[in-house]
């Protein structure tokens, strides 16, 4: 018995959209958005169903952009671009920027998946933003491919135009891209480059879960919100290597101050590792490290503020004198606001507040100091404690815990002491095992 014929695909769709009153795609995109009932074939493809789709007719359908007349398109096509310029404008933060850049390309195409990447020299594409049905995705952020082994990818760069495709079927991919947008569901896209200053910067690739055709109208939208997008990251890119800049500077300032004394030399980033050993103690986001670290090797920068004949005075201080020092994280607060977000800042300034309330500047108590104030305290203290001062003798490893230990409570949040401890006795042992491999290589040099 000969098989039943089947009508093509293309067909069945066009006689659904010619039962609506809507184009193809938009069909297409109503199904994949669960609003026309449909069923899928043993291939997967879609098969519309003729009473379902009179149902939906008759109960009023959706109304969709390509009902819309020339001028409403335009005028919508206006909003959006209005819309992403001053959403764009608002911030400089880099991971702001891309976040609202990555969910505003998904809306000009009404599309799913949006990830963006920035060109790392001539050969490989970094992503360094990414949503997954509209929501954003920080675990695709990162990863990095061979611009070569995505050949849609490179075209759209070296045409500097955008590259449809609307099918696996699409010659031009690659096995690799094929099998991978399988993976994810992934059945067509658009790939944009992102022009800046007459520069390609990076590619945005816009990816959809059904087979779409994609019109000029929305591929012209894509292009202009992907040209603002550009000069935003450009702009944004341009501020964060100013910040990297002017944070150079400050790091070298610092240790400069510490190397004025030799009792704080080597202070600023002993507390700085320190702060990341307990942050990642604490289970502290990755990214988040870094920032910490920045920020606490700049804790105490504010004593530029305070005269050298308090800072290296031999004997005790003056109440005078130490209201001088107590000023200097007030100080080193508003050194480090440019550069750094609000908790940051707040960490520096609170950094020596005591748990019980009887801290400086603000005397702040318990659980009302900053989550930053409260482990940045046990750290600075802790290397206070383990180095000379020319007040007294350095504490032994022993004494600094035994000491940690009893301020728990008082002086320090009981919390951080209980994280501080286990991270110092870890990195305790492996200092005694790399002095130890150091003894054995000695004995074999004559």
């Amino acid at each position: 018995m000969k098989a039943k014929p089947t009508t093509p695909r293309g067909v069945r769709v066009q006689r659904a959209a010619d039962l609506l009153g809507v184009s193809a795609s938009t069909v297409r995109r109503w199904a994949a958005d669960g609003r026309i009932a449909c069923q899928r074939t043993a291939s997967g493809q879609r098969r519309f169903l003729a009473s379902d789709l009179e149902r939906v007719l008759r109960e009023g359908a959706p109304p969709g952009r390509d009902r819309l007349s020339a001028g409403e398109r335009a005028e919508q096509r206006y909003q959006l671009l209005l819309d992403t310029s001053l959403e764009l404008a608002s911030s400089l933060e880099l991971a702001e920027v891309l976040q609202s850049a990555a969910r505003r390309l998904g809306a000009a195409l009404e599309i799913p998946d949006c990830d963006i990447y920035r060109l790392a020299g001539d050969e490989r594409m970094i992503c360094v933003a990414s949503t997954l049905e509209g929501v954003y995705d920080a675990s695709w952020v990162g990863h990095e491919f061979r611009i070569d082994d995505r050949p849609c990818d490179r075209l759209a760069m070296e045409t500097r135009h955008a590259v449809t495709v609307a099918s696996l079927d699409d010659l031009r991919l690659s096995e690799e891209g094929r099998s991978g947008m399988r993976r994810y569901g992934q059945r067509s896209f658009v790939a944009l480059p992102l022009i800046a200053r007459n520069k390609v910067i990076g590619l945005v690739d816009l990816l959809d879960h059904v087979e779409r055709e994609f019109t000029e109208d929305e591929v012209a939208t894509a292009e202009a919100v992907a040209q603002l997008v550009a000069l935003a990251l450009e702009h944004a890119q341009l501020y964060e290597d100013v910040k990297n800049l002017h944070l150079g500077n400050l790091r070298a300032l610092s240790s400069a101050l510490s190397a004025k004394d030799y009792y704080t030399l080597g202070h600023a980033g002993r507390v700085a590792a320190y702060m990341t050993m307990l942050g990642r103690e604490l289970g502290w986001p990755t990214e988040r490290l870094e920032e910490l670290q920045n920020v606490a090797f700049l804790h105490d920068i504010g004593k530029i503020g305070v005269s050298d004949r308090v800072l290296l005075k031999a004997g005790p201080l003056t109440s005078e004198e130490w209201e001088l020092v107590r000023q200097h994280p007030g100080i080193s607060a508003e050194i480090v606001r440019p550069l750094f977000d609000e908790e940051l800042v707040a960490g520096v300034r609170h950094h020596h507040e005591r748990f019980d309330g009887g801290g400086y500047p603000d005397g702040l108590a318990g659980e009302a100091i900053p989550l930053i104030a409260r482990a940045m305290c046990v750290v600075d203290c802790y290397d206070a404690m383990s180095c000379r001062r020319p007040y007294r003798r350095a504490l032994s490893y022993r004494q600094c815990l035994a000491e940690l230990k009893r301020c728990a409570g008082t002086q320090f949040d009981p919390d951080m002491v209980a994280a501080f401890v286990p991270a110092l006795q870890r990195l305790r042992r492996r200092q005694a095992s790399v002095a130890k491999l150091a003894q054995q290589a000695a004995g074999l040099i004559d």
